[in-house]
């Protein structure tokens, strides 16, 4: 049996009533060589007295650490930190996994573990409307080389610990969001992953989870949100279109939320599309004020 250690990790805010999915599902695991990292970001419900219990009952090492609410991002840098494992897997608090998730996982790493322009490895997540299907059962790819697939919804990823902390989550004082896609595309610049079309992890979302409250998140990280579309925008593998929707909402947010100049943010993006971006824009608006003046 392989002697490699991972390091499963969950972020928790006041998810006490669903946190028993994610243990009962790893006290099932057919592989024990894993320890469970429980990053607490600022809960006010009995989440740590329920850890206390888990831990009196679990054969395996489980980590608890409270911290001020600061956002998933930053309890995913306190993760790292904080994991022994050599490889570092996010099951959110309102997921569950099946009970071969660990030795599923192993199998597949085993193969690319040699090869050290491989990141990790990504799953399907399970309980999705949309998900797409990869050209082959497994594919080595980048992030980039998805969009030519066509590929639809959220994925798990299980990386290599010692990567994830060379690409930590950026920090913006007051800002408790960033898209986690953000670390993926940076690290996809140097890195493949290793897709395999295999559900080992079930997504349950919650109404005031982070993905049904996308937009309204970013627009309480404005920040974070300018860095992401700036990144994404600078992408060249990124289609066309994608790159003109992020430009877009580029513009709208700096507009906003920054004291640079026009000139200043012009230069952090690509010229000739932002000067179409930005005309595009102001003619939308002009039409609006026409069409509300008619009205």
């Amino acid at each position: 049996m392989s002697s490699i250690k991972i390091s499963i990790f969950t972020p928790t805010y006041n998810r006490a009533f669903s946190l028993h999915r994610v243990f009962e599902s790893l006290q099932k695991q057919t592989y024990r060589n894993f320890e469970w990292i429980v990053v607490d970001d600022g809960s006010t419900d009995n989440t740590e007295a329920l850890i206390k219990e888990y831990k009196k009952n679990a054969d395996f090492d489980i980590i608890y650490y409270w911290q001020k609410n600061q956002g998933k991002h930053v309890a995913i840098n306190k993760g790292t930190s904080l994991a022994s494992g050599e490889l570092f897997s996010i099951v959110d608090s309102d997921d569950y996994t099946r009970e071969n998730y660990v030795e599923t996982i192993l199998f597949y790493f085993n193969k690319i573990k040699n090869n050290p322009t491989i990141a990790g490895i990504t799953t399907p997540r399970g309980n999705q409307s949309k998900v797409g299907i990869l050209p082959n059962d497994e594919l080595i790819c980048n992030s980039f080389d998805l969009y030519k697939y066509d590929i639809h919804g959220e994925r798990d990823m299980i990386i290599r610990t010692n990567v994830l902390r060379n690409f930590p989550f950026p920090q913006f004082p007051e800002e408790n969001f960033c898209p986690e896609s953000l670390v993926w595309k940076r690290m996809s610049t140097k890195y493949n992953f290793y897709f395999v079309n295999k559900i080992i992890q079930i997504g349950e979302y919650q109404k005031d989870g982070l993905s049904a409250n996308y937009w309204e998140n970013m627009k309480k990280s404005p920040q974070t949100a300018i860095l992401y579309f700036t990144e994404m925008s600078n992408y060249k593998k990124i289609p066309l279109k994608t790159r003109l929707f992020t430009l877009e909402n580029y513009w709208k947010f700096s507009n906003v939320n920054t004291s640079l100049s026009f000139f200043e943010k012009l230069k952090k993006v690509p010229f000739f599309l932002s000067i179409y971006v930005i005309t595009r824009i102001y003619f939308k608006s002009f039409l609006n004020k026409v069409k509300n003046n008619k009205s």
